[in-house]
């Protein structure tokens, strides 16, 4: 009875030993959270020309948020992998400002009228159900380098704060494809890396009949847990 449970216990041993090193038992659940730096366009409509003034804004600001992700190889060998990576769902929230530039096209000499303000805005996006392949390149047996790439329906939500009255801000809704390329260094259950997300959103404001195209690109930096 003793040789038996010994060799239950040595065959569990290196069948988990076997399972760690496996690039094949690498599928799995992914959480991060992560910072984004957005484009200095973000959420607005950047520049825009009239026959007296150009008009450009600029956004300054961060946001935070979690993604949720899922990864399963079709095909591995020691060192390589290439998987199926699903992404569930990233949400993020920030607030910051728009400062915007109005400079005349008529100028006396070498002066020009110009002017500037600040508008205060709260952003928010939410990506559900995108799909995008991922490359594995395995260092050893606890550490990883991923690359991915993700294209993701989202939606976007920019509440704008307006400036003549502070009970009506303007609401700015809109959705569209953004296309995610990122690259994770993995160490056990923990992974780093970072991400870009570019794309554009078609936003509206309905009380003030506004409609504009508007830029969502942002550089993320996250840290998280593969499982």
């Amino acid at each position: 009875m003793k040789k038996v449970l010994l060799a239950l216990v040595a065959t569990l041993g290196l069948t988990f030993n076997m399972s760690a090193q496996n690039p094949g038992e690498d599928n799995g659940f992914g959480l991060k959270l992560h910072v984004a730096i957005p484009g200095g366009e973000y959420g607005n409509n950047g520049k825009t020309s009239n026959s007296l003034y150009t008009t450009e804004n600029e956004y300054s600001g961060l946001l935070f948020g979690i993604d949720l992700d899922n990864r399963w190889y079709v095909w591995h060998n020691d060192m390589f992998g290439v998987a199926v990576n699903a992404h569930w769902m990233d949400f993020s929230f920030g607030t910051g400002e728009i400062e915007t530039t109005s400079k005349s096209k008529v100028s006396i000499g070498s002066l020009s009228a110009k002017e500037s303000y600040s508008t205060d805005v709260t952003n928010m996006e939410v990506g559900l159900l995108g799909v995008g392949p991922m490359f594995t390149f395995y260092l050893g047996h606890d550490m990883a380098v991923d690359g991915y790439y993700n294209i993701v329906p989202t939606a976007m939500l920019m509440i704008e704060e307006n400036q003549k009255d502070d009970e009506d801000d303007y609401f700015f809704w809109g959705a569209g494809l953004t296309h995610n390329v990122g690259a994770a260094f993995r160490w056990k259950f923990l992974q780093t890396g970072l991400e870009y997300r570019l794309g554009n959103m078609d936003l509206e404001e309905d009380d003030e009949d506004i409609e504009y195209e508007a830029s969502a690109n942002s550089l993320r930096v996250f840290f998280g847990f593969k499982f």
